[in-house]
């Protein structure tokens, strides 16, 4: 096989690189060379030219302008406005409001607005007398007697409901849960009392009889006296009676 035949033909990138170069140096950078001049001359002239034109000449113009305008307008404007009003339609206003419209108003005060208002006062009363007796008189006191009565027997109805559900309530506690526990509590407290008392015999010996606690005598002590058959602190037996022989003195 020939190896020189086989290799492809050289690309022609390099060909349109270098034509795209060429229109790049012939065009593009001397238009962008003018612009850049350009610019800077736009700047140069806006900065050293305009901007002290606008500062030194045009605002001082565009500020008499202004002061002369407001002049002639306060000189034929305001100044006459004033003027008229003063010494025209002040005076003439005065004058009317005076001798026309207080008159005017004074006679359709007296003589339209009073008897109007007089009629509209007594056509209401006509019509409350007419319309809202009539329906106040068989309408609302018959619905409002209704209410109470209904409020009533709902009143007396809710008493009762609530009386036999109370008591009712009141009885089963009181049958079925106050009297077992109290049933208990009352077993529970002769129960500690019987140990207590129990507990107290044990220990201080028999209680002293019920009588003597009644009647608040001070307990005897149960000592004996060498030859003696009484208790200390008891009293002395009364001595046998003698028997008398017959026909004694």
């Amino acid at each position: 096989m020939n190896m020189h035949s086989s290799q492809p033909p050289a690309p022609a990138a390099g060909c349109l690189g270098g034509v795209a170069k060429g229109i790049a140096l012939v065009v593009v950078l001397p238009v962008r060379a003018v612009w850049e001049v350009f610019a800077r001359i736009c700047r140069a002239v806006g900065r050293y030219l305009l901007a002290p034109l606008v500062t030194y000449v045009l605002e001082p113009v565009l500020r008499a302008v202004g002061w002369v305008l407001g002049w002639l307008l306060r000189i034929f404007v305001v100044r006459p406005c004033q003027v008229l009003w003063r010494y025209l339609l002040a005076p003439v206003g005065r004058f009317v409001l005076a001798y026309l419209l207080v008159p005017v108003g004074r006679f359709l005060r007296r003589w339209v607005l009073t008897p109007l208002g007089y009629a509209l006062l007594w056509l209401g009363r006509i019509l409350v007398t007419s319309l809202l007796a009539p329906l106040y008189r068989h309408v609302l006191t018959p619905l409002g007697h209704l209410l109470a009565r209904v409020w009533r027997t709902a009143g007396r109805i809710l008493r009762v409901l609530g009386r036999v559900l109370v008591g009712w309530a009141a009885v089963r506690l009181y049958r079925y849960v106050l009297t077992p526990v109290g049933h208990v509590l009352r077993d529970a407290w002769r129960a500690v009392r019987a140990a207590a008392r129990e507990v107290r015999v044990a220990l201080f010996g028999q209680a002293e009889p019920a009588a003597d606690r009644n009647r608040g005598e001070p307990p005897r002590s149960r000592a004996r006296t060498l030859g003696s058959t009484t208790a200390v602190g008891a009293a002395p037996m009364p001595p046998p009676l003698r028997k008398t022989s017959q026909g004694g003195a």
